[in-house]
């Protein structure tokens, strides 16, 4: 709407991209961090924002910038152009297609076009763009960057990567800019309280997975090596009443033939309840699907001698 209001001289198309981009700015942010959110329905925004998600809105302000002269936009811009090199950046380059989450088996840096241009593409050409606004050499680094990391596919498949083959033409007519003064390393931010319960959670607990073999092409034998820190429990399967025991179920394919140890005696103040201690081995059968990566969703709830942590989900990948 921005770029038509522009090409047209419609101002109203112009105001229908202005509020727009004020409902997405004021209304999909993160209460607490203040980040970019991927959905809205009902009222309600949800979900961390993606690549494209940040990619295409970027561009969008980057043309009611354009269209309106209005610095806002630009600054808008800038700042979600940074949010995005935090959130989803890549130390050797691009960008992936979403944040971290431990729930994820692999983060995607997607590259080649589809039905829509690539994420990672239009992120290169707003870099390009930003970088010849702002007279910012990071920015261009951003761009340099990101193309050399997919140099290979793009010399390979041309056609498949047209939005990033625009971004290094882009960067060819942008006029040399002053080298970046290297950036002090920013603090951490610090983790939430839900945060930083679950990490402790993680922490409590390796767990290791590993696929054996079997001439059944269907159903392969899987063995979970569950380490649990000194001074922590688990519930075992089947628990108590009224506590989350440790559970396991596929991913993709069904799994059967659960075998969980018995649990130990733990005296809880309550009675002795069957817990999880030290090495613990949980074994199955897992369906094959595809043929791709296995894995499976692995639940328990980390507890010592004063409190339980709040229960967690595990995706494990079966090596």
């Amino acid at each position: 709407m921005a770029r038509v209001g522009a090409l047209l001289r419609e101002p109203r198309y112009t105001a229908a991209a202005e509020r727009a981009a004020r409902f997405v700015l004021e209304t999909l942010r993160d209460a607490e961090a203040g980040t970019l959110l991927h959905t809205w329905r009902a009222g309600q925004a949800s979900i961390p924002a993606l690549l494209d998600d940040y990619a295409f809105f970027v561009e969008g302000l980057l043309d009611l910038h354009g269209a309106t002269g209005d610095e806002r936009w630009l600054d808008e811009a800038v700042r979600l152009a940074d949010e995005q090199e935090r959130r989803l950046g890549d130390l050797d380059g691009g960008y992936f297609a979403a944040g971290a989450d431990p729930r994820l088996l692999v983060r995607v840096k997607p590259a080649y076009d589809g039905a829509v241009a690539s994420g990672n593409g239009v992120a290169a050409a707003n870099a390009v763009e930003l970088a010849r606004r702002t007279r910012d050499p990071a920015q261009r680094q951003r761009a340099e960057s990101t193309i050399r990391a997919f140099a290979s596919a793009m010399a390979e498949a041309p056609l498949a990567h047209v939005t990033l083959i625009r971004a290094v033409e882009r960067l060819r007519a942008l006029p040399e800019l002053p080298a970046a003064p290297p950036k002090p390393q920013a603090a951490p931010a610090a983790a939430s309280p839900a945060e930083a319960l679950e990490e402790e959670a993680y922490a409590a607990v390796e767990i290791d997975g590993r696929l054996g073999t079997s001439e059944d092409e269907e159903w392969k034998p899987f063995r979970l090596e569950l380490n649990v820190s000194k001074g922590w429990h688990l519930n075992a399967n089947p628990a108590g009443k009224g506590l989350v025991p440790v559970t396991v179920a596929g991913v993709v394919g069904a799994v059967r033939g659960l075998r969980y140890p018995a649990g130990s005696a733990w005296n809880g103040g309550a009675g002795e309840l069957p817990v999880y201690t030290g090495r613990v081995v949980i074994e199955g059968e897992i369906e094959r699907r595809g043929g791709g990566a296995a894995g499976v969703e692995v639940s328990y709830q980390a507890c010592d001698d004063a409190r339980c942590l709040p229960p967690v989900a595990r995706i494990i990948r079966l090596r």
